[in-house]
């Protein structure tokens, strides 16, 4: 299993927002993408008769000075999800950020991501790829995983609190076995 590492999946009012700021009805939209053609890619919303509007990542997710312009606002599930990070997985990935001072930079670059593997079935599949020419690998330490995602940590820690404040509340929660979570 191939997991990527994730932020979060923006609500509904965040991508509506964003059409609105580009002065678009959403009846127009023919595509909206938070990412991709390119590393990391502008979000990008295109209409029905062509027109693009591109916004970068940085000015989407970061804003000015590093405040974030749309809040990112997740979904409630992605709140209290015990694995962003993909630990069930055989190999998780995520983006390989270029540090500077020890802080990601979110400029377009070539796109690199990151192999953390998890089992003997991911370690095969690692070493299988680059034999096979398909992946490129560099050693990163920890440290530098800890540096790129770093908000990761706060979303893991607080995964139990969040499931067992819901599960004392009679709420719904999440079965997340292999997390370390406990299953409620």
């Amino acid at each position: 299993m191939l997991i990527m590492f994730c932020g979060g999946i923006p609500n509904a009012h965040i991508s509506k927002a964003i059409v609105r700021h580009h002065g678009l009805d959403e009846q127009d939209v023919d595509l909206f993408r938070y990412r991709g053609e390119g590393w990391p890619g502008p979000l990008r919303v295109r209409t029905r008769d062509g027109a693009i509007y591109d916004l970068s990542y940085g000015d989407a997710w970061r804003g000015k000075k590093g405040g974030r312009k749309y809040g990112y606002k997740v979904q409630f599930c992605c709140k209290i999800c015990p694995d962003a990070i993909g630990e069930v997985a055989d190999i998780s990935a995520p983006d390989g950020w270029i540090l500077q001072e020890g802080k990601p930079i979110y400029k377009e670059a070539p796109g690199t991501n990151l192999a953390i593997v998890r089992s003997p079935a991911g370690e095969e599949l690692l070493h299988a790829a680059i034999s096979a020419g398909y992946l490129q690998v560099s050693p990163v330490s920890v440290n530098e995983i800890g540096q790129m995602h770093g908000g990761h940590s706060e979303r893991k820690l607080g995964a139990s609190a969040a499931l067992f404040a819901l599960w004392l509340m009679g709420q719904r929660t999440i079965r997340a076995p292999g997390t370390g979570e406990q299953t409620l």
